[in-house]
């Protein structure tokens, strides 16, 4: 029935957002220099819920917004990786192409 579909749903994104929790968590408090590698079980969850929540907002819309949505997200993680990734790989910066980069003073 619908009923029960929808609660396995729900029952699927509070596992998820669990997951993401337990990955997350144990480093949300730490004041020491954290490496990237810290956060990669945490952005495995979270890219699945973010596909999953694409999923289901063009879901009542059909294939072409579901195929536009999903350009964009790509478009969008292809320019976030090619603009954070000299600093994920240690590749030189000017000063200001270094400080562009960071976007909060929490991330200094």
């Amino acid at each position: 029935s619908a009923s029960s579909a929808a609660s396995d749903v729900y029952k699927r994104q509070r596992l998820l957002i669990a997951a993401w929790a337990l990955c997350w968590l144990p480093f949300a408090a730490v004041s020491r220099v954290q490496f990237l590698y810290h956060y990669f079980p945490s952005l495995v969850v979270t890219l699945t819920m973010a596909g999953l929540a694409l999923d289901r907002a063009t879901q009542p819309h059909g294939a072409h917004a579901r195929r536009l949505a999903c350009g964009a997200l790509a478009a969008a993680a292809a320019a976030g990786c090619a603009f954070w990734a000299p600093l994920a790989l240690g590749l030189p910066l000017t000063e200001h192409g270094f400080d562009r980069r960071f976007w909060f003073d929490a991330w200094r």
